[in-house]
This record gives C-alpha cells, structure tokens and sequence, in this order.
C-alpha cells in the first residue's frame, strides 16, 4: 500500500459523515462574484482532488427565503451557507429561521468584510448560526467550511 493511499483510507475513517448536499443562499451578484471570480468550481475540484476524495458535494444556491425552505423540505441538505451581502439583516433573519425549524442544522455565515466579524460575532452568541467565515476572494473557504463541519460533526 502506498503512503497516499494510506493516508486517503486514514482520512476517511476519521471522517465518515460526508457533505454531500450544500445550500448556498446568497443574492444573485454574490453567487456570480463567487463563481466567477473566486473560479470556484475548479477551486473546489482542485482542492478534492488532492485529498483522493471520491464525491463533490453538490451545491444548490438559492437567493430568496422561500427558495431556501422550499430546497430544505425537498432535499437532504447537509450544510447551509449564508452569504452576508450589502443587506445584512435579511440573511441574519433567513439563517435564524432555519436554526428555529431545523435546529441540527449546520448554518455557516459567510461575511464579504472583515471589518463586520465583531458585529456578526453576536449573533452567533445567539444561536442565529453556527459558525463564521470571511469570504477574501479565495474559493478554499468553502472547502475549509466542510473540513469545519466534519471535524465538528
């Protein structure tokens, strides 16, 4: 057995939850910047593919809170992320709603600045999410994200 292989099959006993489903609400010029910008996609392949990981989490973005209920009646959603735009209390309002009716749900704030963490870090004092990441232009956030709730689960 090879030593990356070994390390692979290390790896994935310690981690047997896997993240197959991940809702990403975000407004509509959020979701593109990240895609586009951030080449998130191939970010993401990228960063599986190092770790011999066999299955990409599949991700579902959605921009309104209706949308976002409708996607977590519907599928087995194994993460949500909340992507803070220029409107901060609205994703606040979603993300609080979903930890009332799913409270085992892992909810992840994604903040576009980091001048907001002390702001946002109240909130989550309060159980309105989980946890709190910084979104700097680097599509690896959302790789540490899963690490996070793996890790975590």
């Amino acid at each position: 057995m090879n030593r990356e292989s070994k390390h692979r099959d290390i790896y994935h006993d310690m981690m047997p939850f896997k993240v197959k489903e991940i809702l990403l609400v975000a407004n509509l010029y959020d979701a593109f910047f990240i895609e586009r910008e951030g080449r998130f996609s191939e970010i993401m392949l990228y960063d599986y593919g190092n770790m011999n990981l066999s299955s990409f989490p599949r991700i579902t973005g959605v921009s309104t809170k209706e949308e976002v209920f409708e996607q977590l009646e519907e599928k087995n959603i194994d993460m949500v992320i909340v992507m803070i735009g220029l409107n901060t209390m609205k994703p606040l309002s979603i993300s609080k709603k979903i930890k009332q009716i799913f409270p085992e749900m892992p909810v992840f704030v994604l903040l576009n600045n980091n001048l907001n963490i002390a702001f946002f870090q109240r909130y989550q004092k309060r159980n309105v999410f989980d946890q709190l990441f910084v979104w700097n232009g680097e599509s690896s956030i959302f790789f540490s994200m899963i690490k996070y709730l793996k890790e975590h689960k």
